[in-house]
């Protein structure tokens, strides 16, 4: 998963990856939660937070990490032909998060 901050202030995303089969509770479906700083015009990488497997990615993001500024949910289906596909996020200057 990597994130690429392309304001000029420091945010913190909290996502929360969910298997999406739908056949876990809430809790038992979680497959990683937890934060991840972006400094300005920074990216920050985090490798191997799950198996590679369809998700629904639930994420918060938070400007200088107290200000919430977006909110909402993606899914992630992973391309079968492509081992090196990664989760990937833009936070643009009016603190949006889109998927790339």
């Amino acid at each position: 998963m990597t994130v690429f901050n392309h304001s000029e202030v420091p945010y913190t995303v909290e996502v929360t990856l969910l298997r999406a089969d739908g056949s876990d509770s809430r809790s038992d479906a979680r497959a990683f939660s937890g934060a991840i700083d972006v400094d300005p015009g920074g990216q920050a990488v985090r490798d191997a937070v799950a198996e590679r497997r369809p998700y629904l990615v639930e994420y918060g993001l938070y400007e200088e990490n107290s200000d919430l500024t977006d909110q909402d949910h993606v899914h992630y289906y992973p391309d079968d032909g492509n081992e090196s596909d990664t989760l990937s996020f833009d936070i643009d200057s009016s603190g949006t998060l889109t998927r790339r």
